[in-house]
């Protein structure tokens, strides 16, 4: 089973709700318009957000 979360405002209150689905249930449980990646894609946000912070590391304390 995956779950996931939604967020967002009632009024000026935040509120986070939460629901188990089944990985096949998962787009018809999404919001409408939700946007996928393929494997490459995410693989290719993951090695940029890696070499971001490997760059932040490797200045810090400069």
């Amino acid at each position: 089973m995956s779950s996931y979360v939604i967020r967002g405002r009632v009024g000026d209150e935040p509120y986070v709700s939460s629901e188990v689905v089944k990985l096949s249930a998962l787009p018809s449980a999404l919001p409408a318009g939700t946007e996928y990646v393929t494997p490459e894609e995410r693989k290719e946000q993951l090695e940029k957000r890696r070499a971001g912070f490997d760059r932040h590391i490797a200045t810090c304390g400069r």
